[in-house]
């Protein structure tokens, strides 16, 4: 678990440093863990490989982008967790700036349970922090659209359900299903990047 933190830690650095590891984009938006319980994800965008085709004399882009992002949810009375995450997608935007995508990705979750208690030797109750570190795998695919307005044209919004698999878990593992509502900032004015 260690190593997966350290991992995850290294990558999450490494996109501040010279022009190759610059960003093309950052999102932001709400993370629903089990879709209700309210949380935040924060991610940067990098460009790996990208390529046009004219069907039909409509522009189509397909990309791979690499997203070290950062979760945060809140579960009442039960625990508050965070992910940091690298992911992988496969992005097709068309013309009009309408795309669709898919992301895997793997990485580190902590949690903490709150109100635990223990007896000390002296037989004494103390609150402790307790949780769990665990490893994650993601697979999520969702749509959005990329505005083309004056002023608007650095813009995104998406939408994107997600299922997460936490292990080690009860019995085998845990899954949780979220939602990913939010919007990206584009440090590029085109449409297709």
């Amino acid at each position: 678990m260690k190593i997966t933190l350290l991992l995850s830690f290294c990558l999450l650095a490494g996109f501040g440093y010279g022009q190759k590891f610059s960003p093309d984009s950052w999102s932001a938006g709400y993370f629903g863990e089990m879709i209700s319980h309210p949380g935040i994800k924060v991610a940067a965008h990098f460009n790996l490989k990208s390529k046009e085709k004219t069907r039909k004399e409509k522009k189509i882009t397909k990309s791979i982008e690499w997203s070290p992002s950062i979760y945060g949810f809140y579960h009442r009375r039960y625990q508050t967790g965070f992910i940091l995450m690298p992911e992988i997608t496969a992005k097709r935007i068309n013309q009009k700036g309408n795309f669709w995508n898919l992301t895997l990705g793997a990485g580190y979750l902590r949690t903490f349970i709150p109100n635990t208690y223990s007896i000390d030797e002296k037989g004494e109750i103390e609150k402790v922090l307790a949780g769990q570190n665990q490893f994650v795998m993601s697979l999520s695919a969702g749509f959005g659209h990329r505005f083309q307005s004056k002023g608007l044209q650095n813009f995104s919004c998406h939408f994107q359900p997600q299922f997460i698999y936490a292990l080690p878990g009860f019995p085998k593992g845990i899954g949780y299903l979220a939602l990913n509502l939010g919007f990206t900032y584009h440090l590029k004015n085109t449409t297709h990047e």
